[in-house]
């Protein structure tokens, strides 16, 4: 059972930039430590639109630990967004730009610099746990 991609997806699958990783036992556990530093530029999706993205400075680091048919895992990633979704369309008629645009000129200037995606920090934190079922076949 998983809950839907938009729930915790981050909208890009790669990073530019290393990665460190660390496999161990630790009792009896396995042990997976990973740690990531870098950059992403491209697109994502906003509103079921194409946009493009950029994410500097990506500090993230995981840990898994496993033992047999139970994993638990914990991920956290924090950066700076720039998201460029002013084409992105809101109705047929109106873009995100053009409803900053409007909210600006009605000097609501503090509103548009909360809601506009510029060189934000963001951050994602994941916590989640995987049960493996048991299958049993038999054939002949």
């Amino acid at each position: 059972m998983r809950v839907p991609q938009g729930v915790y997806g981050l909208g890009f699958d790669n990073i530019e930039g290393v990665s460190f990783y660390r496999t161990a036992q630790i009792g009896g556990l396995d042990s997976t430590l990973q740690a990531v530093a870098g950059s992403y530029d491209g697109e994502t999706t906003v509103s079921g639109f194409e946009v493009d993205a950029e994410i500097k400075n990506i500090l993230g680091l995981t840990w898994e630990l496993s033992n047999g048919n139970l994993s638990g895992r914990v991920a956290y990633l924090r950066g700076k967004v720039t998201i460029d979704a002013e084409s992105a369309s809101l109705s047929p008629t109106l873009t995100i730009g053009g409803l900053l645009n409007t909210l600006n000129g009605l000097g609501l200037n503090t509103l548009v610099s909360d809601i506009d995606i510029q060189d934000e920090t963001g951050s994602f934190f994941r916590f989640g746990f995987n049960l493996r079922q048991w299958r049993l076949g038999f054939s002949q």
